[in-house]
């Protein structure tokens, strides 16, 4: 609900989550692997949680 009413997340994208289902979790933790490489950027913040690279790795969803 935080990111929907408090971030502004688009209400029709239904939420971060349903917006990587969307897209898929493997191209979710791809893009994260791309900007960690970023010499600009924190590598440890885009580093995928377990439950998210394991289901991309799986194959499956959030859903």
């Amino acid at each position: 609900m935080v990111y929907l009413t408090g971030y502004g997340f688009p209400l029709f994208r239904g939420g971060p989550m349903n917006y990587a289902d969307t897209v898929g979790l493997f191209n979710v933790v791809q893009a994260m692997k791309r900007f960690a490489k970023n010499p600009n950027d924190d590598a440890k913040f885009w580093e995928p949680a377990p439950l998210l690279a394991k289901l991309a790795a799986e194959g499956k969803t959030f859903s």
